[in-house]
């Protein structure tokens, strides 16, 4: 075929003169046209066999099979639960167990406050490691007021405007407790972090 086209394009340069370049479009258009054509049928003649069945089977047989084992799977414990049981947050779905481990019941809230949607699996995650409780109003209402495009960021100035008068007697007391040594760094950290709803 491709010596067809180079035929082609020498004798209409010889013969047509003001027709060869449509002429040679045409034939690389026709060109192409084989090409793709011949691609084609190589592969329906690969996915039609018998060993091309087989690995699309084998391929399909795969994927239906990791959905339909991780579909209804908390991405935190990776128990599977019954549909309706799972709350979606950030980046992904989460049991309600889960979720009651750090401090959020979704059955005792309000319907206009989605505190799952300011978590992440790796949030709920460090905060079970740290058996940290957070107080999910108060990190509604922060998220609330300092909702941005990106991932909410605790910083310094940030939770001192959000904290009470009650919340900095807390943490002043928490410090002293740690100072004298009657509680660890551990404990510290982990009240620290429910006070400030964390």
């Amino acid at each position: 075929m491709l010596a067809f086209l180079i035929v082609i394009i020498i004798l209409s340069f010889k013969f047509l003169d003001k027709a060869a370049p449509y002429v040679i479009i045409a034939a690389i258009l026709l060109y192409i046209y084989h090409l793709i054509k011949g691609a084609f049928l190589f592969i329906w003649r690969g996915v039609t066999s018998t060993p091309g069945l087989i690995i699309i089977g084998t391929i399909a047989v795969i994927v239906l099979l990791t959905l339909v084992l991780t579909a209804n799977m908390c991405d935190v414990c990776s128990k599977k639960y019954r549909h309706g049981t799972l709350a979606h947050v950030k980046d992904g779905k989460v049991c309600f167990n889960c979720l009651q481990q750090v401090g959020v019941d979704l059955t005792q809230l309000p319907t206009d406050i989605s505190v799952e949607k300011t978590l992440s699996v790796k949030d709920i995650k460090d905060l079970q490691a740290h058996h940290t409780v957070i107080d999910p109003l108060n990190r509604w209402q922060y998220y609330q007021t300092h909702a941005t495009d990106e991932a909410p960021t605790t910083t310094k100035s940030a939770m001192d405007a959000s904290l009470s008068t009650q919340d900095t007697a807390d943490l002043h007391e928490l410090k002293a407790l740690l100072d004298d040594g009657i509680i660890t760094q551990a404990e510290f950290d982990a009240k620290k972090k429910q006070i400030l709803g964390l």
